[in-house]
């Protein structure tokens, strides 16, 4: 596990507030009401989910795992990572 940059977690999080924000589609105040945890809360960063592909999952102290758009992911490590062949 590498060193996870809360700041660079933190601006993820802004940036996908502001487009949810943009749409209208919350009425959260900050990004932390938006996805319901805070940017020192992930110890863990995937860049590769088996059957999704590259992207970003968020994995947090307490195991669970988020898209960068807030949507729960699946918390078992088998998924991320590990490239099927």
């Amino acid at each position: 596990m590498g060193t996870v940059s809360h700041a660079a977690i933190r601006e993820i999080m802004r940036q996908w507030f502001l487009v949810v924000q943009r749409s209208n589609a919350t009425g959260a105040a900050t990004p932390e009401e938006l996805y319901g945890f805070r940017a020192e809360d992930v110890i863990e960063v995937h860049k590769y989910k088996n059957g999704t592909g590259p992207g970003l999952w968020l994995r947090l102290q307490d195991g669970r795992v988020f898209d960068t758009a807030g949507k729960p992911s699946e918390p078992e490590r088998e998924w991320y990572e590990h490239k099927q062949q």
